[in-house]
């Protein structure tokens, strides 16, 4: 079975708190063909040879937020929101 090397994914980039290395061109490494934009090894000795040719880039460290809960009105509320025209009763919701 052949296990493809893990993609970078936006969601990967804008979740992770440490830097990872990024792959910009086809690279050969420990018998594994990673393609421009697979997550490459952090430990490699090749890192700054790969950076330094332009072959990969690292991220930098995205700091974690706290995700936003999502808070709605009641439903059938009275308040100051424009409801249709045809009605007197604003409703909120």
């Amino acid at each position: 079975m052949h296990l493809r090397p893990q993609q970078a994914t936006a969601q990967s980039l804008s979740r992770s708190d440490e830097p990872m290395l990024i792959a910009k061109s086809t690279i050969f490494y420990h018998n594994h063909q990673y393609l421009p934009g697979d997550i490459l090894p952090e430990e490699s000795e090749e890192k700054s040879k790969w950076i330094e040719c332009d072959s990969a880039y690292e991220t930098e460290a995205v700091e974690k937020r706290p995700k936003a809960k999502r808070r709605t009105a009641k439903a059938g509320l009275t308040g100051t929101a424009k409801g249709d025209l045809e009605s007197d009763e604003n409703l909120i919701g």
